[in-house]
């Protein structure tokens, strides 16, 4: 009962064990009436940190809770659809120690469509997050679902069971992975690499898509360049197309421009061009969301 007292009021909005006991101390009258307790007081708080602390388990309890968050299935599960899922590492607000680097680091994998997380690990630096994915990804259904990660994430040991479980992967590629960004870029900047005399320029197959919108001051233009022909020559397995997005912000006077490289194991009749910047967009959501 205290964890479906607790849940709730997670939902609405109490992340602190303290808030929990308060939020359910306030409502006690009306919890009792609704689930039929046999007394309506609430615990203290004490009471509350020894029973989440100590007599929870916490892996069936993300379990349930995974199977009640994600989305139903809407029928025959497609080969390599592309159900967005992002795989990413937030610090919780207000969990730094006072002296310390860092506070609590959670690396979590989540439904883009749904908003919401569906399975998320603690990690102790930053840097562990590389470990702990595999153990994410393990714990999820991948059939139907390409997963989107940043560089930190990006491993090798895990495209190949990722795709092999029937998903697909969609990984940046940062300058931590010289080869893999130096090759994007001898791709998408030709030009950056003059063509020597007796060699033939590298026939392209581009595919350019865009996207403009605006909102609560905000202006967003990205662009999207994938190109299939990593997939004859790159030994990243299952790599099937590599892409370049270019992404603009204007925000008042101020201009910000980035560009990204990334890859992917979907193939093009699976996740075409807009497809794949939707994903990729999803994935930009999750890592500007406030946790």
């Amino acid at each position: 009962m205290l964890l479906t007292v607790a849940f709730w009021a997670n939902l609405a909005g109490q992340s602190h064990l303290r808030a929990i006991a308060a939020w359910a101390r306030e409502r006690q009258d009306e919890l009792a009436a609704h689930v039929a307790l046999p007394r309506a007081r609430r615990p203290q708080p004490t009471t509350w940190s020894r029973v989440l602390g100590t007599a929870v388990a916490a892996d069936a309890l993300e379990d349930a809770i995974t199977r009640l968050l994600t989305p139903p299935a809407t029928g025959a599960i497609p080969d390599r659809a592309p159900i967005p899922s992002a795989l990413d590492g937030k610090t919780r607000r207000g969990t730094l120690p006072a002296g310390q680097p860092q506070g609590v680091h959670l690396l979590s994998a989540s439904a883009v469509q749904a908003g919401v997380a569906l399975t998320q690990e603690a990690v102790a630096r930053k840097a562990h997050a590389r470990a702990a994915a595999p153990r994410r990804l393990h714990r999820r259904d991948l059939r139907g679902t390409i997963v989107r990660g940043d560089a930190m994430v990006a491993q090798r040991n895990r495209s190949l069971p990722m795709v092999e479980a029937g998903g697909a992967s969609c990984w940046s590629a940062t300058a931590n992975q010289p080869p893999l960004r130096d090759d994007r870029q001898l791709l998408f900047r030709p030009s950056d690499h003059p063509i020597a005399q007796g060699e033939r320029p590298l026939p392209l197959d581009f595919v350019v898509v865009d996207q403009y919108d605006k909102g609560h001051g905000r202006r967003a233009y990205r662009r999207l360049t994938p190109s299939t022909l990593v997939a004859d020559y790159s030994a990243w397995p299952y790599l099937a197309q590599a892409c370049a997005v270019i992404h603009v912000t204007w925000q008042g006077r101020n201009v910000s421009r980035a560009e990204r490289y990334g890859m992917t194991s979907a193939p093009r009749s699976a996740v075409g061009p807009r497809s794949l910047l939707e994903v990729v967009r999803g994935h930009w959501h999750i890592e500007k969301a406030r946790w």
